[in-house]
């Protein structure tokens, strides 16, 4: 019976041993490996990224071959420097580089990184609706991104950084909106991050005071519209050859400004000297 119990026992210990060490052999072995920096990039044409090979084996490199193994068109790798390498983008494509690493115990890693060569941003395919915006106190207008990129936006932050006060701003991966707080300049940085890295846009805002509106509620500001005078019917101010009839109608001035006109629409030739009166045009 007691032989039974102690083989019972120790059979017990040892599951408890494996159980415990087990995920950290596990987790060791996970951290022991051989990988690339990245496995995955998103190049503007033009633009180059340095790939570095990570080794935490254990077991120093004997040696690391690169290869551009597909679309050898679209990028093309320099500057080789101890575990890493500078990959250039040419044109808009895909392509795969393909790393072969010895370590000195002989034991080899084949690994695969994945490019995607889009067109350089620019002002003209990544812009603001508006750069400059005009607002008076207590007004928002909204500014929408236009992204002809090719390249997705992950994450936009909308900052006031000159002018702090005088506006407000939020927005969204799409568009913000801007708040005229009081008077005076303000600028807005919008930092947009795309697949291929950061890209900053500004806005510049000016704020002016809200204009005060009277009691027809129009603005102050807005001139009155004139109104024609109409000619007096006096007898010294009439052209010469107009008869003592006449004087018994309304006159009016012709739409040329050459003639004064009664009711009937007749009308003798006329100065404005001889009227006495402005015309509105003049």
């Amino acid at each position: 019976m007691n032989g039974y119990l102690k083989r019972g026992l120790a059979f017990l210990m040892t599951m408890l041993l494996f159980l415990g060490t087990a995920p950290m052999d596990r987790a060791d072995a996970a951290k022991k490996t051989v990988k690339l920096s990245c496995s995955s990039a998103v190049l503007e044409t033009g633009k180059n990224k340095r790939i570095t090979v990570k080794n935490t084996t254990g077991k120093k490199i004997k040696k690391v071959r690169w290869k551009v193994t597909k679309g050898a068109k679209y990028l093309s790798l320099s500057s080789k420097k101890g575990q890493s390498i500078k990959v250039k983008a040419k044109k808009t494509g895909n392509a795969t580089v393909t790393a072969k690493i010895t370590l000195k115990n002989k034991k080899t890693y084949t690994k695969k990184l994945k490019v995607r060569v889009v067109k350089a941003v620019s002002a003209s395919n990544l812009k603001m609706s508006a750069s400059k915006v005009s607002l008076q106190k207590g007004k928002t207008q909204t500014v929408a991104i236009t992204n002809k990129t090719g390249q997705k936006i992950s994450s936009v932050k909308w900052n006031v950084t000159g002018g702090k006060g005088v506006v407000s701003v939020s927005g969204t991966k799409k568009k913000g909106t801007i708040k005229a707080v009081k008077a005076g300049s303000a600028q807005i940085s919008t930092k947009i991050k795309l697949e291929s890295g950061t890209v900053t846009r500004t806005i510049r805002v000016t704020v002016t005071e809200e204009q005060k509106k009277n009691d027809t509620g129009e603005s102050a500001e807005k001139t009155e519209t004139e109104t024609p005078v109409a000619a007096e019917n006096r007898e010294d101010d009439l052209p010469l050859g107009t008869t003592k009839e006449l004087l018994h109608y309304t006159m009016k001035m012709s739409a040329d400004g050459k003639k004064l006109l009664d009711d009937t629409g007749n009308g003798n030739d006329a100065t404005l000297v001889d009227v006495g009166v402005q015309s509105p045009g003049l």
